[in-house]
């Protein structure tokens, strides 16, 4: 076993007691990159100063995965706020959709609202317009009635206008035959008193 075995097991011996109570701590506070990147550092500088390339390939590597550990690290976090700022949207999303369905819904309610006052409304006018109809034509019908009943009191007026005249005619006729018969009679009378004479 040669001298920089030695030295690189002593530094990884060292390295490992200080690392593991330190590692611990850090991993709770979320640090633990750095503890690996201080681990990386103390080995490169061994390797610098006694030339070990082993040690300088471990403070490569152990950079290296320290490196890839907090770009794992950033990644996962990223991912993290990618997927709550998705689930923010999608709730947003959501929430403005269940808004639109509700306004929706109490918009198709106002308008079945409006159409069944408006069907009211039209049937109210319908049926006034009826009502009004039906006066008319009972007003229309009173008004002929009336006409009627005027036509038939001037008929029975003139029936017995002209039976009053026929009558008059009748006694005048009847009366000028009596005067007739009366002074054919008194002709009749004076002629034989004239034959008498």
């Amino acid at each position: 076993m040669g001298a920089q075995d030695l030295i690189r097991g002593a530094v990884g011996a060292y390295i490992g007691a200080v690392k593991w109570p330190i590692s611990r701590a850090a991993r709770l506070v979320g640090r633990g990159g750095d503890v690996e990147r201080a681990d990386a550092k103390v080995r490169g500088t061994v390797g610098d100063l006694t030339g070990d390339e082993t040690l300088k390939r471990e403070a490569r590597n152990k950079g290296a995965a320290a490196d890839q550990r907090d770009r794992a690290e950033r990644l996962r976090k990223q991912a993290a706020e990618t997927a709550n700022r998705a689930e923010e949207t999608a709730q947003e999303r959501e929430e403005k959709a269940t808004q639109r369905r509700q306004a929706a819904a109490k918009k198709q309610a106002a308008t079945k609202k409006q159409a069944a006052a408006q069907r009211q409304q039209t049937q109210a006018r319908a049926e006034e317009a009826a009502e009004r109809r039906k006066q008319q034509a009972e007003q229309a019908r009173e008004n002929a009635a009336k006409a009627n009943q005027q036509v038939e009191q001037r008929e029975r007026r003139d029936a017995l206008a002209e039976k009053a005249e026929a009558l008059e005619e009748r006694e005048e006729a009847v009366t000028a035959a009596d005067e007739a018969a009366r002074l054919a009679g008194a002709a009749g009378r004076a002629k034989e008193a004239r034959k008498e004479s």
